[in-house]
C-alpha cells in the first residue's frame, strides 16, 4: 500500500521574529512586552523549564550575552565587534550579534520601567558617546516597539486614527535616530535592516525601499536580516504581490550561492513562515531547493530549537525522504515556537524517516499542505483532486491537484474558519459550515474559482451539517433540532424538518427524493415534504419491541443505495463486547441485512469514523485505541468477500475519511487536523 501524505496549513500568527536567536522583529509583526531583551530573558526560563522537566538547557550562540547580566555599552561594543568579525566564517555570531542589539533595545539595559523611559535614557547616552552609532540603532529599535506597545496589537481596521498617526510618528522618530547612525557611520547591516522596517510601516515606495535594502547589502552582503526584512516588505499583506517573496527568495540565494545562498534562501523561507506558513505549502517556492537548503541549515545550525524542526518542516514539502534522514539525528524535539505548525506534523516526520515496513516496501509518494484546524476531505470528480478545509484566512478552503503537487484553488472565505465541507460535482458546488468562534452559518461557492465570492448564510445557532441536494438547487443545513433547506434560485427557506433531538448528520439519496437525519437518532424523510417515512431503531430505544425484533441500533450512516435503502453502522443489543456490523436496512427500515456482520476484528472499532465507497464496495473504518499513546490504524472491507486488510493509520483519532470516486484512493485526517494521508488502494 502507497500513502500519500499532506500535512497541515498554518493559522495567521502573532510572530516572534525570524532569526533563530533573536526576538520579534519591530514593526514586523507586534512585539510582546519587553521582546527586546526575550533572548535573556526566553532563555532564562527555557534553562529554568529544562532543568526541571531533566532536559538539556537551550542552546545559545557562541558570543551571545550571557542570560541574567548586566552590561555596559562598552562591553556590548567589544563583544559586537567580536561577533563582526567572526560571522563571516562561523555563521552563528551572526545570531550573537542580533542578540546584542536586542539587548541594547530593551529597557533592562538601562534598568528602565518601559520602553518610553529607556529610550529617553539612551539618548542621553548618545550625547555623551557621540561617536557611536550603535546607540542610535538601539533607539531607533527601542522607539519602534514603542510605537507598537501604544498602537496596540490589533489588525489595521481596528485601529483608531489618532493612533495609526501617532505610530507613523513614532516611525518618523525612529527613522531620524537611524539617520544620526548612519551619518556617524554603522558598522553592519542592522541600521538598514530597521530601515526596512521603517519602510514596511510607511509605505515607502518599492524602488525606494530596494535602494535602503541595496545599500545595506553593498555594506554588509552577507546580512540576513536584510534580506529578511526586504521579503516581508514584499508580502501581500503589506505592500508586495503573489510570488514577490518567493522570486526574492529565489534571486537572494542566486546572487549568493552555494552554502551560502541556501542558508540564505532557508532564512528568508523562515522568517516568511511565521506571518504566513501557507506559502511554504501552496506558494511558490523552489521545494528541491528547500531540501538542499534544510540539509545546510542544520549542519550549520545542529542545536537551533526552531530553525531545525523547520528544516524538517521544509523536507516534508519537498517530499525528499533522503534528506530527511539525513537530518533526523539533529531533529530532537516535537515543539518548536516559531515553527507552530511542528507539533501537529512532528510524530508522522519521525515515522517517515524511522519506519522501514510501512514506508520502505511501498515508498510514501510526497507529503504536501492540507488542513491543519477541522477534518474534512471530500475528493473531486476525477479522483486527482481533494477539496480540504483549511483553517483561517484566504486560503481555508483549497482544492489540491495532489498528484500534480500544486494547490489549484484557495476560495475566499472572509478570514472564517470552515468546518465540514459538501461538495457537488455535477453543479460544481462547494459548500461550508462555519466553525470559528462568534461565527454561525454556511457559505457557498457556485463558482468555486480562486476570486469567486461565496453567498454567506448565517444563522442564530452554530451549524452543524450540510448537504447538497443531487438533483435540485438547494442546500440542506442542520440548527440544532431543525433541517433547513434554502432554495438557491429564489433565496428561499421551505419549510423545515423537525427532528426529534439535536441533527449532526444529513445525507440525500441519490436521486434527492429522501434524506436521512441523525443525532441521537436516525430517520428518513421525503426530501420534498419533509415528510418522516421511518425511523431507524437506536440505542435510546432499548428495550423496544421494534429494536428487538430487529437485534440491532443504528449507529451512523454511511449511505443510500439505488433502491433507496439505507446502509449504516449497527451494533448488535447486549452484545458483550459490543459488535458491530455494516448493514442495510429495507426500505420501510423495519427489517436489516448485515452485510458485513462483524467489524470488530482484532479489536474495537470507531463507528462516527465509517465510510462507504461510492460504488459501495469498500468501507473504511478506524480501529479503537486502547492507549492513548497507540496509533489508530484503517480498517479497509472488500464489501463482496467480507475480508479486510489493515493500514498504517494516525498518532491522534481519525477525525474524516472520504474515497476517491473511481475507489483506487481513500484519503484520511485526524480529528486535531494536521496531516492528510492518501492511501492507494490496490
Amino acid at each position: 500500500m502507497a500513502a500519500v501524505v499532506l500535512v497541515g496549513l498554518a493559522l495567521w500568527q502573532n510572530l516572534s521574529g525570524p532569526r533563530e536567536f533573536r526576538p520579534a522583529k519591530v514593526g514586523s509583526q507586534p512585539a510582546k512586552p519587553d521582546a527586546g531583551n526575550q533572548a535573556a530573558r526566553g532563555a532564562s526560563a527555557a534553562k529554568k523549564k529544562s532543568e526541571s522537566e531533566g532536559l538539556s538547557p537551550p542552546p545559545v550562540a557562541p558570543g551571545s550575552p550571557e542570560v541574567g547580566k548586566q552590561y555596559t555599552l562598552a562591553d556590548a561594543e567589544k563583544a559586537m565587534d567580536t561577533a563582526r568579525s567572526k560571522k563571516a566564517a562561523i555563521p552563528q555570531y551572526r545570531d550573537a550579534l542580533d542578540s546584542w542589539y536586542n539587548v541594547l533595545a530593551d529597557p533592562s539595559f538601562t534598568q528602565s520601567a518601559d520602553y518610553a523611559e529607556h529610550v529617553e535614557k539612551l539618548k542621553k547616552q548618545a550625547a555623551e558617546a557621540a561617536e557611536s552609532a550603535t546607540l542610535w540603532i538601539a533607539i531607533a529599535k527601542a522607539t519602534l516597539h514603542l510605537a507598537w506597545h501604544e498602537r496596540g496589537w490589533g489588525p489595521e481596521e481596528l485601529v483608531a486614527e489618532k493612533s495609526r498617526q501617532h505610530f507613523i510618528a513614532r516611525a518618523r522618530e525612529a527613522q531620524a535616530a537611524i539617520q544620526q547612525a548612519l551619518n556617524i557611520g554603522v558598522k553592519d547591516g542592522e541600521a538598514y535592516s530597521v530601515l526596512l522596517e521603517i519602510a514596511k510601516i510607511e509605505g515607502w515606495p518599492l524602488d525606494t525601499t530596494r535602494a535602503a535594502f541595496d545599500e545595506g547589502c553593498r555594506l554588509d552582503p552577507r546580512d540576513y536580516d536584510l534580506y529578511q526584512a526586504m521579503a516581508e516588505y514584499l508580502l501581500p499583506v503589506w505592500h508586495g504581490q503573489p510570488g514577490d517573496v518567493e522570486r526574492f527568495a529565489r534571486e537572494s540565494f542566486q546572487s549568493i550561492g552555494g552554502d551560502e545562498g541556501l542558508d540564505l534562501y532557508l532564512q528568508i523561507a523562515y522568517a516568511l513562515n511565521q506571518f504566513d506558513s501557507n506559502l511554504l505549502f501552496w506558494g511558490d517556492f523552489d521545494r528541491p531547493l528547500l531540501a538542499r537548503a534544510a540539509v545546510v541549515g542544520v549542519e550549520r545550525y545542529p542545536t537551533a530549537r526552531n530553525l531545525v524542526p523547520f528544516a524538517a518542516l521544509c523536507t516534508i514539502v519537498a517530499q525528499d525522504r533522503a534528506a530527511a534522514r539525513k537530518i533526523r539525528p539533529a531533529v530532537k524535539t516535537k515543539e518548536a515556537q516559531r515553527v507552530w505548525l511542528w507539533s501537529h506534523v512532528a510524530e508522522d516526520f519521525f515515522r517517515w524517516c524511522d519506519e522501514t515496513k510501512s514506508f520502505d516496501q511501498v515508498p510514501t509518494e510526497w507529503l504536501w499542505g492540507a488542513p491543519l484546524n477541522y477534518p474534512s476531505v471530500v475528493f473531486a470528480a476525477d479522483s486527482k483532486r481533494l477539496w480540504c478545509a483549511s483553517g483561517f484566512g484566504a486560503s481555508a478552503v483549497i482544492q489540491w491537484d495532489w498528484q500534480q503537487r500544486t494547490a489549484e484553488t484557495a476560495l475566499p472565505v472572509r478570514n472564517k474558519r470552515i468546518g465540514v465541507l459538501a461538495v457537488d460535482h455535477g453543479k460544481n458546488w462547494v459548500a461550508a459550515t462555519l466553525a470559528g468562534e462568534g461565527d454561525a452559518g454556511w457559505m457557498l461557492w457556485q463558482k468555486p474559482e480562486r476570486n469567486s465570492e461565496p453567498y454567506v448564510c448565517e444563522t442564530t445557532d452554530a451549524c452543524a451539517a450540510i448537504a447538497i441536494h443531487p438533483k435540485l438547487p438547494r442546500v440542506a443545513f442542520a440548527v440544532r433540532d431543525e433541517v433547513r433547506v434554502m432554495d438557491m434560485e429564489s433565496k428561499e427557506e421551505r419549510a423545515p424538518i423537525r427532528a426529534n433531538d439535536e441533527v449532526r448528520g444529513i445525507r440525500f439519496s441519490d436521486d434527492g427524493t429522501l434524506v436521512a437525519v441523525w443525532g441521537q437518532k436516525t430517520a428518513v424523510y421525503d426530501a420534498a415534504t419533509g415528510t418522516r417515512q421511518y425511523e431507524l431503531p437506536s440505542a435510546g430505544d432499548i428495550p423496544s419491541a421494534a429494536t428487538d425484533e430487529i437485534g440491532h441500533a443504528c449507529e451512523q450512516v454511511v449511505g443510500f443505495d439505488s433502491e433507496g435503502r439505507v446502509w449504516a453502522i449497527a451494533f448488535a443489543i447486549n452484545s458483550r463486547p459490543v459488535k458491530r456490523s455494516l448493514v442495510r436496512f429495507s426500505p420501510n427500515g423495519k427489517s436489516l441485512e448485515q452485510v458485513i456482520p462483524d467489524l470488530q476484528g482484532s479489536g474495537g472499532v470507531q463507528p462516527l469514523t465509517a465510510v462507504l465507497s461510492p460504488d459501495h464496495r469498500q468501507l473504511a473504518i478506524s480501529s479503537e485505541v486502547q492507549k492513548i499513546e497507540d496509533p489508530e490504524d484503517i480498517c479497509i472491507w472488500d464489501v463482496a468477500t467480507g475480508q479486510s486488510r489493515q493500514f498504517y493509520g494516525s498518532h491522534d483519532h481519525i477525525g474524516s475519511f472520504a474515497f476517491s470516486p473511481d475507489g483506487r484512493w481513500l484519503a484520511s485526517v485526524s480529528q486535531t487536523g494536521g496531516p492528510v494521508k492518501i492511501w492507494e488502494l490496490k
